[in-house]
């Protein structure tokens, strides 16, 4: 199922993944998510640093209506195509 981000059960300032200084997990997030029209954060790993860390988020799921933001140190994956047509920003981290 579609989950818009905005709505009452999930508004999250910035969508944490995979959070915190040593993480070297993977997560695989496979529902849609309808950004709701707006940019919207999306942190792998907690560390501000912008070092390469162990944390992987694979996106299988589509992301659409808005842009992201990427951030953290981690690595964010999108394994098919994504609809959003507002653009990326990739702060820290890397986008494959």
């Amino acid at each position: 199922a579609t989950v818009t981000w905005g709505s009452a059960s999930f508004n999250p300032g910035i969508f944490g993944l995979n959070v915190g200084g040593a993480s070297t997990h993977a997560l695989t997030f496979v529902n849609p998510i309808d950004l709701g029209g707006e940019q919207r954060y999306i942190r792998v790993d907690g560390g501000g640093s912008g070092a390469e860390r162990g944390a992987i988020v694979i996106m299988e799921g589509d992301l659409f209506n808005g842009s992201i933001v990427k951030r953290g140190g981690g690595l964010l994956v999108f394994d098919t195509p994504k609809t959003y047509e507002n653009g990326t920003i990739i702060n820290q981290g890397t986008l494959w």
